[in-house]
């Protein structure tokens, strides 16, 4: 089946200082996920003050990989905002064969959005999950709460790791939660992480 992964990944100030980590972590991603079968499109949101969709819809195969120059921490956290930029980019090119799967990685809070708010979010979060084939996962503070708050089923949460040099396992749970539903015949999934 095919499938469309939307990365939205926190780059505000908080993550100053774990650029070789994420750097690291993002480019195993990419390289976990081309060992699979099956088709695949990603969508790269980077945030920090300013959503950047970095590229959308972009073939798994054609994904460049992060060099020391693509990841550079700044600013506040626009969490509502990346987001809902990020699902709004998927629903406007996925069709109704493929299943989408939106990973939200995030070391904070939001503190920072200008176009969307909690409610909005939750809002097209409970959209698109009620069409039966699409799948949110959060790895951020506060996993469960904010997962409850989002509609986000409590097996597609986790803490993220703030642990001095083990940041790029954020990516490696991200890619566990890909790979679990790329490897079945699932439309979609509310339980790919094992917490």
């Amino acid at each position: 089946m095919k499938t469309i992964i939307c990365m939205i990944v926190d780059e505000s100030s908080s993550m100053g200082g774990n650029e070789v980590q994420v750097i690291e972590g993002y480019n195993a991603f990419v390289r976990d996920q081309l060992q699979l079968q099956g088709e695949a499109r990603l969508h790269l949101v980077k945030f920090h003050s300013i959503v950047n969709v970095v590229y959308r819809d972009l073939p798994l195969t054609n994904v460049p990989l992060f060099d020391n120059n693509a990841y550079r921490p700044q600013g506040s956290t626009a969490l509502f905002d990346a987001i809902g930029d990020g699902i709004n980019s998927v629903a406007s090119s996925k069709s109704n064969d493929e299943r989408a799967i939106i990973v939200i990685i995030t070391d904070g809070g939001e503190n920072n959005s200008k176009r969307f708010n909690e409610q909005q979010v939750k809002d097209l979060i409970a959209r698109y999950k009620a069409q039966g084939d699409w799948t949110f996962v959060y790895i951020g503070e506060c996993s469960q709460q904010f997962a409850a708050k989002m509609g986000i089923p409590p097996k597609n949460a986790v803490n993220f790791c703030h642990e001095k040099g083990k940041i790029r396992a954020n990516f490696e749970v991200a890619s566990v939660a890909v790979t679990n539903l790329r490897s079945n015949k699932l439309r979609a999934s509310d339980v790919l992480l094992n917490n």
